[in-house]
């Protein structure tokens, strides 16, 4: 075994007088990378205030960080969305295709669990139970009479009255309404933790 020291090489790149001659023979630098100089501190003599210049240019980097961020978030947010409505396109063709009501149900529910990633769901029809009565019994799949006492907290909803929207919504669920609707499928958690949100659609049918 060899107890000879070997030599440490680290390459620090080049050096300040490097930079400085380099700099020094190319005048016109900063004017071909004008944006290295956000990045750049470089002091203006003024005694022991800081100079406006500095402050100024303090201002502009923590602007153009904060700028950075934002189109990040928002890039962010495009790459999500067209996740979501390649999901949403997806489903809706799968839709398009089932023959029948119980294909249509169960399409809905595989979606929710692989696609959209809700691992608890119900899907709750407002009508005649009998109607439906050829659809496969499944925890997914409930239908509440229309007529039902119990569902007056929703009879604005039902009437298709709403005073803010008249389509679609998807809101949080009121203790109130999550009262009236179906307990969670798997037992694991009380009507009101599994009913925190709910996507509605009045004047919907599914029945051809």
């Amino acid at each position: 075994m060899s107890t000879q020291a070997k030599a440490d090489f680290a390459d620090h790149g080049p050096g300040e007088d490097a930079v400085h001659d380099y700099l020094e023979a190319h005048p016109d630098f900063f004017e071909r990378h004008p944006t290295l100089l956000t990045s750049l501190r470089l002091p203006h003599a003024t005694g022991g205030a800081v100079s406006l210049i500095e402050r100024q240019m303090s201002v502009l980097r923590q602007k153009d960080l904060k700028l950075e961020r934002q189109l990040k978030e928002l890039l962010d947010v495009a790459r999500a969305n067209d996740v979501l409505v390649a999901k949403i396109h997806a489903l809706t063709m799968r839709l398009l295709a089932a023959a029948d009501l119980n294909t249509t149900v169960a399409t809905i529910e595989e979606a929710m669990r692989s696609a959209f990633d809700a691992d608890q769901a119900v899907l709750v029809i407002f009508g005649d139970p009998d109607a439906f009565g050829d659809v496969a019994a499944r925890r997914f799949f409930h239908v509440v009479d229309r007529d039902d006492d119990g569902l007056k907290p929703f009879t604005t909803f039902l009437s298709g009255k709403s005073a803010t929207r008249s389509g679609p919504s998807c809101s949080a669920t009121t203790p109130r309404k999550s009262a009236r609707l179906p307990s969670c499928p798997s037992g694991r958690a009380p009507r009101s933790a599994f009913w925190q949100s709910a996507a509605s659609m009045p004047g919907v049918s599914i029945r051809g």
